[in-house]
């Protein structure tokens, strides 16, 4: 006479206890789906984070070293026009300052933008600044022009 009646609260039990057993489920079906698809990604697809572009860290002086004229200093006949091109490792932006009286390059010196014409003998130095911090520079560079006329 009592078999179906339920003690007061049951039923919230039951109802309690099949969502616990779905929601199990769905957690262990979850793990299983995130490992397959985890272990089918190519590893050498994913980019590799590379904090040091990101964040930009300064040059060192011994990544601003490589300033390289063209032509090389040397004995001439004629006026020479001479290029200055940085090529240190430096992935940043540098200024590359230089003297013609064979003097150490600073910052308040001439800013190389063009092309040097060199019409009597002259001794060019060149320095490279990184642009984002002056006080940062690379070693001197030093070409001797000696212009002999025939």
């Amino acid at each position: 006479m009592f078999t179906n009646l339920k003690i007061k609260g049951q039923l919230s039990i039951e109802i309690l206890i099949i969502i616990s057993i779905f929601t199990i489920g769905a957690i262990i079906f979850g793990t299983y789906y995130l490992q397959t698809v985890n272990s089918n990604i190519n590893k050498s697809d994913v980019p590799v984070f590379d904090g040091d572009r990101v964040f930009s860290k300064e040059c060192t002086f011994e990544q601003l070293n490589s300033i390289t004229f063209n032509p090389i200093g040397g004995v001439y006949s004629a006026p020479q026009s001479v290029s200055l091109t940085f090529n240190g490792i430096c992935g940043q932006p540098v200024n590359i300052y230089y003297t013609l009286d064979g003097s150490e390059p600073t910052l308040q010196d001439n800013l190389y933008s063009s092309v040097l014409s060199v019409s009597e003998t002259k001794t060019i130095k060149a320095k490279a600044f990184l642009q984002s911090n002056p006080a940062i520079s690379g070693g001197t560079y030093t070409q001797t022009y000696t212009i002999s006329f025939p």
